[in-house]
């Protein structure tokens, strides 16, 4: 019995869990938006293949002639980019969409993400302002706002 358990444990931590699973369980347990915020983690996301600066995502998609670019269930590609701006009006120093998925097969195409990772600036007033930006579009999503803890990504997940 006791080999069983070993085998089985050490089965278990070579399992991957995906992003959204762990997100998930993660709220679930807690009821809170609590995500990781450790720097690696957030910079792994930004620098698969899937993920965009935001704005930079809206204008390639625009160029290729793709229809439908958002965030979320948001209704149109319009909404999703003032969303993005409101974040560099807000003092972003980035907003990077992550994990885009591509649906070609809707006419026109499509391109959406429910997770965006928001770089803070360093200047106190314009981390203030980004982080209150954030915790705006964390509670309207549900979850709790992200307080300012030194970290350098705040995670936004769009239900």
């Amino acid at each position: 019995m006791g080999a069983s358990v070993l085998r089985l444990s050490v089965l278990v931590r070579h399992i991957t869990i995906p992003t959204w699973l762990s997100f998930f369980l993660g709220h679930l347990r807690h009821q809170s938006f609590i995500m990781p915020r450790d720097d690696k983690w957030y910079e792994s996301l930004i620098s698969i293949p899937t993920s965009k600066e935001a704005r930079q995502w809206f204008q390639t998609c625009r160029k290729s002639g793709i229809a439908m670019v958002t965030l979320g269930k948001m209704d149109s590609t319009e909404e999703s980019l003032a969303l993005v701006e409101e974040g560099y009006a807000a003092g972003a120093a980035r907003v990077t969409a992550v994990e885009v998925e591509d649906y070609p097969d809707i006419p026109g195409g499509m391109q959406t993400t429910s997770r965006l990772v928001v770089t803070l600036p360093d200047n106190p007033a314009q981390r203030a302002k980004t982080l209150s930006w954030t915790g705006k579009v964390a509670e309207e999503q549900g979850f709790d706002p992200e307080t300012d803890i030194g970290q350098r990504y705040v995670f936004i997940f769009f239900d």
